[in-house]
This record gives C-alpha cells, structure tokens and sequence, in this order.
C-alpha cells in the first residue's frame, strides 16, 4: 500500500489509479469516500478504506459480462475483501475467485 490518508478531501484530491485492486478487509473504521462510520471496510490499493457500498456504486465502473454492464452489491465487495484478507491465491483459485473479481476500473 502506498500510503494512509487521513482525510476524505485527501484521498479525492489524488490522482485515480488505472485500477482499483482489493487487498484486504477492515472492521469498524472510516470511509475515505464519504466519512461515515463503517462496520465492514474494503482495504484498496491506494491505501485507502472504503465502504462496500462507496465502493461498489460511486468509485468503480460497472463490471462487464457478455458485453452488458453489471455491478457487484456490496454484499459481495464484502466478500470477496475477506476471501482476499484471509485466504492464499491457491485457496481463493479453488472456489472460483480469481484476481479479476479483485480488480475495478475507477469510475
């Protein structure tokens, strides 16, 4: 991670990677997007903590399959930052996660 951010117009104001990848799981901290209190936190890349929520409907581009666009809920973005948290690439391999449902294009 390249960096914590200690506020929310911090985080806006730097530049958006040409990726978003999920790295990790927190509980009961902060969203970098919109400064609420969070049960269940999505650790990205940059270094910042997000909402599922934040996440998936305000940060990402929808997903694509079979050429229509879909977005993940943020059930799922809970998902798999906890698949990603706890479990080795092989592990996450055998029940279908693979690092592309771990990456996002920003929005």
């Amino acid at each position: 991670m390249s960096k914590t951010h200690n506020t929310t117009a911090e985080w806006k104001a730097e530049p958006k990677p040409a990726k978003y990848e999920i790295v990790g799981y927190a509980e009961d901290d902060n969203c970098m997007c919109c400064g609420r209190n969070l049960r269940h936190g999505v650790k990205l890349n940059t270094g910042a903590i997000v909402g599922a929520k934040c996440f998936a409907e305000y940060i990402t581009k929808p997903a694509s399959y079979n050429g229509k666009p879909f977005r993940y809920d943020a059930q799922s973005i809970i998902r798999f930052a906890k698949i990603r948290e706890r479990w080795s690439e092989k592990e996450r391999n055998r029940i279908g996660v693979y690092q592309h449902h771990l990456e996002f294009e920003p929005a």
